[in-house]
């Protein structure tokens, strides 16, 4: 951030991030070529900086639905008797078993999320002298 520093007189160490986004959002950005390929555009972004042509402050999330994500092939060996267990239920479910497979580690993988969150408050709030009820999720002082 020297360069910067200098370039700006702002210093960055101490300074607030909406000083910080301020100064670089006005200042002026390079212009971008037109491109004329896919493989040109692609070289060019290979060798350059986006922060120096795109002004990231105006940016918006978007959601982009149709995109599927990555998915990596992983080998599991699981008991016969669990793995007929999973093949029934997904039979009720009306869904292959494999996908059921999927949805139950999602599922299991958000709660103990959920719950490893739910400990950080808890123990956030216990730091600060409130009470935290997991069962009821609701603080009381």
């Amino acid at each position: 951030m020297l360069i910067l520093e200098q370039f700006t007189g702002f210093d960055w160490d101490e300074g607030n991030r909406d000083q910080r986004e301020s100064v670089l959002s006005s200042m002026k950005r390079k212009e971008l070529p037109i491109f004329t390929s896919q493989e040109e555009e692609r070289d060019f972004w290979a060798t350059h900086d986006a922060t120096d042509y795109v002004d990231w402050s105006d940016a918006e999330q978007v959601l982009m639905p149709n995109l599927k994500p990555t998915l990596k092939t992983v080998s599991v060996r699981l008991p016969e008797f669990l793995l007929d267990s999973i093949k029934v239920l997904a039979n009720k479910r009306d869904v292959p078993y494999q996908s059921l497979i999927k949805i139950l580690l999602v599922e299991g993988v958000e709660r103990e999320l959920s719950s490893e969150k739910e400990s950080e408050t808890a123990a956030i709030l216990r730091e600060s002298g409130t009470e935290y009820h997991e069962d009821e999720n609701e603080e009381s002082a």
